[in-house]
């Protein structure tokens, strides 16, 4: 419902969402700033992980706490908020964040550029009430959607070892591609056991390494650690997918967005129950210890995922 005030500024009620024990609510949106930010405030309940650690390809966020203690993780050191702070995210930098009290959490975010904001509404569209999706899986199935391998097609995976790459590296292993998987030499056993055809060192020369074995190119590739898209590499008229927004554009350029609708969360249920999927957990911490599995997230390679238990 949209009215005026006295002052003749538009005003409105505000929209709300909420997964799980994460709420936000849209304050201000692109009409409203001239397109320079988005305004929204959270809500984080009691022993919540508010979201996997992540980075941005475009986006910075700031938040400003207003009630409650904000643990957030980034550039590689933990820290607490409490009311009054502020905590600045620039773009491109690793980071996450929990409410590890008693009691809940409300800070303010602002979000610049502000499309962004719009994932939290679209989430709450389509996620069923109480779910908690594994969104590395999620985006490991729409990178298989888009890229639609077909058998003995070649596709190369840039993060190969992490935890979209190890799922898509099942995922297209059983739709019958031929898989070229980018590790380190202590991921060789590891690619291996998920799969992969090909495993190539990911610090040589990749160009060179893909070309010398694949003249042509690969006919797709999934890259989910470059800001730069690595086209050089692809068969003309190949197709490319990112989750970091760095696909490129045009046609075969596939910007990924997970998302965990009831139909794709059954299929994600019916990968893992008849084994076609497995979730490869390095290793699992409980919340109070956050800060150590962060830790080594930001300073030691990982294969697969590395599992916070918030109950």
């Amino acid at each position: 419902m949209t009215g005026t005030s006295d002052e003749g500024a538009a005003t409105h009620a505000a929209e709300r969402v909420v997964i799980g024990g994460f709420g936000t609510t849209f304050l201000a949106g692109a009409g409203d700033t001239g397109g320079a930010y988005a305004l929204v405030e959270h809500t984080l309940a009691p022993g919540l992980l508010g979201a996997p650690p992540h980075r941005h390809a475009r986006e910075d966020e700031l938040s400003y706490v207003l009630e409650g203690t904000l643990t957030v993780w980034r550039a590689g050191r933990v820290s607490e908020a409490g009311p009054g702070a502020v905590v600045r995210k620039p773009r491109g930098e690793w980071h996450t964040f929990w409410n590890a009290g008693r009691e809940p959490v409300r800070f303010l975010e602002v979000i610049s550029p502000p499309a962004f904001a719009d994932y939290f509404r679209e989430l709450g569209r389509i996620m069923p009430p109480g779910a908690a999706p594994d969104l590395a899986a999620i985006t490991a199935l729409a990178a298989l959607d888009v890229l639609a391998l077909a058998e003995g097609e070649t596709v190369l995976v840039i993060g190969a070892a992490g935890g979209v790459g190890s799922f898509f590296v099942q995922l297209a292993v059983n739709a019958g591609a031929h898989m070229i998987a980018l590790g380190l030499p202590e991921d060789i056993d590891y690619l291996r056991e998920l799969g992969a055809t090909e495993i190539l060192d990911r610090n040589a020369d990749v160009g060179t390494s893909v070309r010398e074995r694949h003249p042509d190119g690969a006919d797709a590739i999934l890259d989910v650690v470059s800001f730069m898209p690595q086209d050089s590499l692809l068969k003309e008229g190949g197709r490319l997918a990112s989750p970091l927004g760095t696909a490129g554009e045009g046609p075969g350029r596939f910007n990924l967005m997970a998302q965990p609708t009831p139909e794709n969360l059954q299929r994600l249920a019916e990968l893992l129950d008849d084994g076609t999927l497995r979730v490869p957990i390095q290793n699992s911490y409980e919340l109070a210890h956050a800060g150590e599995a962060l830790a080594a997230f930001g300073s030691t390679h990982t294969q697969g995922k590395l599992s916070i238990t918030t109950s």
